[in-house]
């Protein structure tokens, strides 16, 4: 894939952003989830949400990044932002959800992963903030920062894609609906690749 139009962009984007907040109802609310078990929601529910609407807005920054220029670069980090926003509140509630039951934090493959993301996802947010921002980046013109914070942001979606299905094998029960919640991870996979 290479660059897209505008109006593809547009189109992608609005495509990410349904597919991305109604997997993350489906696995918050759906009836083959947490929520669905009989205690009811329990604070567990928002984090598949939050993660979902997190990984839709790093892969809609990305592309509206792909248009080039100075709105969309501006676009491209209020999303990026928002994403963040909404990764931090997903490892959050899953974080106190754990407190309240008394289970040990970042036990399982997926956990470890996902901190490795979370870490990524916070130097990419500091390097865009501070040194790439277009009105005050210190370092905006310096072609090496831009070349690993690009590829450092595809590796994020990328990451986070991987990370949301293998999260997703423990909560979505019957493995055709567990097949058929990786491919729009594989498809947001591929719309950060390109």
């Amino acid at each position: 894939m290479g660059r897209f139009t505008e109006q593809q962009t547009n189109q992608l984007a609005l495509l990410t952003f349904f597919i991305s907040t109604t997997l993350g109802a489906i696995a918050a609310l759906g009836p083959f989830s947490p929520s669905g078990s009989p205690t009811g929601f329990r604070l567990f529910s928002l984090h598949p949400l939050f993660l979902m609407c997190g990984l839709g807005s790093f892969v809609m920054g990305k592309l509206y990044k792909t248009l080039g220029g100075y709105h969309n670069t501006k676009l491209h980090g209020n999303l990026s932002v928002i994403g963040s926003l909404f990764v931090s509140t997903g490892v959050y509630a899953i974080y106190q959800n754990k407190e309240s039951i008394g289970k040990p934090h970042f036990t399982s493959t997926h956990s470890q992963y996902a901190l490795c993301i979370l870490a990524l996802c916070f130097l990419l947010f500091l390097n865009g903030l501070f040194g790439l921002h277009p009105d005050w980046g210190k370092v905006k013109t310096n072609k090496n920062i831009r070349f690993v914070h690009h590829w450092a942001g595809k590796l994020l979606i990328v990451g986070m894609s991987a990370v949301c299905w293998t999260g997703s094998y423990k909560i979505i029960a019957g493995e055709h609906i567990y097949l058929s919640f990786g491919a729009p991870l594989g498809l947001f996979a591929a719309l950060g690749l390109a």
